[in-house]
């Protein structure tokens, strides 16, 4: 790509460099041809040589002309770069949507983990604490701690296979 693009602006400054120089050697080109005459007429031979430069004034037109259309060419390239570029953003950016919303939901699975793990140890601590209950409010209330253990438990095993699919 990178020679394309030496090529293209080499033969750009090549065929811009043309007119230049025909301009440069222009005058000295008609002052050889008219110094050899006599000064006999000078007005219209100095006419003439300004007319002559009409023959410079199309090639420049021409030139301009060229030149209006390569700028098109590399301004048409340009924007179909661009519009490649775009389309990779917009690519990019919907697989970044992607991966956030995995995350978002790994992460709210992890809280819910996370906060069922902390319940259930809670209630661990809880039914340590009373490893001998004395009286049937503290039986009933150790066997509601392990219900409520139970019932954690299967929500944990529950979301554990949700999360491993």
């Amino acid at each position: 790509m990178r020679m394309k693009r030496a090529g293209l602006w080499l033969f750009i400054l090549g065929t811009a460099a043309l007119p230049v120089l025909l301009w440069a050697y222009w005058p000295r080109l008609h002052a050889s041809w008219y110094s050899r005459a006599a000064c006999d007429g000078c007005v219209e031979k100095y006419g003439q040589f300004g007319d002559s430069f009409g023959a410079v004034n199309a090639l420049f037109t021409g030139m301009a002309f060229w030149a209006v259309v390569v700028t098109l060419l590399l301004q048409q390239r340009a924007l179909a770069e661009q519009a490649r570029e775009i389309e990779d953003g917009k690519r990019h950016q919907r697989a970044t949507a992607e991966a956030m919303e995995r995350q978002a939901r790994a992460l709210e699975l992890a809280a819910r983990l996370t906060c069922l793990t902390v319940l259930i140890e809670r209630i661990n601590r809880l039914v340590a604490e009373t490893a001998n209950p004395v009286t049937d409010a503290e039986r009933n209330q150790r066997q509601g701690w392990f219900r409520e253990r139970d019932e954690l438990l299967a929500r944990l095993r529950e979301m554990d296979r949700a999360a491993n699919g």
